[in-house]
């Protein structure tokens, strides 16, 4: 044997050590791949008595990874990711919906109890009040829910864009670790092992895909987009209609997984749908509860007067273009000469095709001792003359309640409802459909419509509509918690596949230590027996 090919074997031996302390070091980094010395034995010589081995050679260090591995767990990374931003989301709408006394189910429930203790003692001016207060405390319920809606919403946006820049960052680390790969590939492990941590990083982002050249530059999509290219990066940025597109262009891109695509989903589809059921039952419950209420009469007393507290953008305009709910159909007036008690009705025919609210206030303004006004905002104000009081005592058209004329509640949704100021005259509560005293048969059909399905709400009063929100708030939850603990537990033993693979044992490695260690003592010793029987032939010539 050689002297170089026993010093080629020292020079193994020790790169095999210096590999083994480099994985010991390394045993607790994220995303390392255990490297091993590619050992295989050095072409024989031939010699005058035949072949003869020549020692150890290496053909290089190689990562211990398997590829399919890492492109399982990138694939569930993506759904873990989705998952892990929105289970505490839709937690936070259960917290908002959850059993409490300001709860909107408590609220509704007591709104219910206290109409029904009024319509039994209508005359009693301080169960009015209690019913009033208890109708404030409703909307103020509606209310806080559509607020804490939308401070949820809120984060969704600012957690969106934080993880656009986190993606951001992250594509242009794999595209300086690409640089460093494709420009020295020899040498090229631990920043293979850098970018597959980027990668997974990533994936736990978007539902992105990676292709390899052969040069070993990694390719990035998401979706069909690209954003790793070879000489380019692509990055992201917040559309205006909440989507996602490339920085400086309108390419919308398609996000399906992932904390993006979760976020996206959340803000396009699960936060809408929500906000919109909560919006559906207060304009709904107003609505209804309006409809009724704004064809009976107060404690013994009509109106002398009333103001709209919805506005036409448009007085001159047809009905229908106003985007209220009219119908063609009858409103029907009273009028009543307080003094003598005589009563007179009229009946005015709506029809929001063809007519105005200037043309309804023409023909109410016509109705003997009524006038009929429109302010600047287009609200319309009726007013009876001295010595007369007015009231609705029918109205097939919802013309009233479209326009909140001598309704209980104001507002569009959630997020505005209240409880109309007029009220703070609670002999303005209109429990009665006549003047006698102790009449309650308003406040009946106002306890009927609570009880009433409601089209509007799938067919579900308003009570069974909100448990119905609650519960496929709780189902989503739920849902949730399983996909979670079924991603986790995939997930994990991927990893424990992949730990088996590229992870590193210590014991192992001491082991692996110790043999190398050996091999260089005994390289080391043959080198200096070499040398010696060298020595001794020098000597011999001399």
């Amino acid at each position: 044997m050689r002297l170089e090919n026993v010093s080629r074997s020292i020079q193994i031996n020790q790169q095999a050590i210096q590999t083994t302390s480099h994985n010991i070091t390394n045993a607790n980094t994220p995303g390392f791949s255990r490297q091993e010395v590619l050992l295989k034995a050095g072409v024989a010589e031939t010699s005058n008595i035949g072949k003869l081995g020549i020692g150890v050679d290496a053909s290089g260090v190689e990562r211990k990874v398997n590829n399919f591995l890492e492109q399982r767990i990138s694939t569930n990374l993506q759904n873990q990711g989705r998952i892990e931003v929105q289970k505490p989301i839709i937690l936070q709408l259960e917290d908002i919906f959850a059993s409490s006394p300001g709860d909107l189910i408590s609220r509704i429930d007591k709104f219910s109890q206290s109409l029904g203790e009024v319509s039994l003692r209508p005359e009693d001016n301080g169960l009015r009040e209690l019913f009033i207060d208890t109708s404030k405390e409703l909307t103020d319920s509606f209310r806080d829910h559509a607020s804490k809606f939308a401070q949820v919403e809120q984060q969704v946006n600012e957690e969106l864009q934080d993880s656009v820049a986190n993606f951001n960052s992250l594509i242009q680390e794999i595209d300086g670790l690409n640089k460093g790969i494709v420009s020295s590939p020899e040498a090229a492990n631990d920043l293979l092992d850098q970018r597959d941590q980027k990668i997974r990083e990533l994936s736990s982002l978007g539902n992105i895909s990676v292709s390899f050249s052969q040069e070993g530059h990694a390719q990035v999509f998401l979706g069909t987009q690209p954003i790793v290219d070879q000489n380019q990066v692509f990055s992201l940025e917040v559309a205006n209609d909440g989507g996602l597109q490339l920085q400086g262009t309108n390419n919308n891109i398609d996000v399906k997984s992932g904390k993006l695509g979760g976020l996206l989903q959340l803000n396009n589809e699960i936060l809408p749908q929500h906000t919109n059921r909560l919006n559906d039952l207060a304009t709904n419950f107003a609505f209804e509860m309006n409809k009724i209420h704004a064809t009976g009469i107060g404690k013994e007393t009509g109106l002398t007067d009333t103001l709209s507290f919805v506005g036409a953008s448009d007085p001159l305009a047809n009905l229908d273009t106003l985007n209220l709910p009219i119908q063609q159909g009858d409103l029907t007036v009273q009028l009543r000469e307080i003094a003598t008690g005589n009563i007179s009705e009229t009946t005015v025919s709506i029809d929001p095709t063809t007519e105005s609210l200037e043309d309804i206030r023409a023909k109410l303004d016509a109705v003997a001792n009524i006038n009929g006004t429109i302010n600047a905002n287009g609200q319309l104000g009726l007013q009876a003359d001295a010595g007369f009081d007015f009231s609705f005592t029918a109205d097939t058209s919802d013309f009233l309640a479209s326009f909140q004329i001598n309704s209980i509640f104001v507002g569009d949704d959630a997020n505005n409802i209240n409880v109309a100021t007029q009220l703070e005259d609670v002999n303005r509560l209109a429990l009665a459909k006549s003047f006698s005293a102790g009449n309650n048969e308003n406040s009946l059909l106002l306890q009927e419509t609570l009880e009433n399905n409601n089209s509007n709400l799938q067919d579900l009063n308003f009570s069974d509509f909100l448990g119905t929100s609650i519960s496929e708030i709780g189902q989503q939850s739920q849902n949730l918690q399983n996909q979670e603990n079924l991603q986790n537990s995939v997930i994990q033993n991927l990893e424990n596949l992949r730990e088996s693979v590229s992870g590193v044992s210590v014991d192992e490695e001491l082991v692996n230590l110790n043999k190398f260690q050996r091999s260089f003592e005994a390289s080391t010793r043959v080198f200096q027996t070499l040398n010696t029987l060298l020595q001794d032939i020098i000597n011999l010539g001399r």
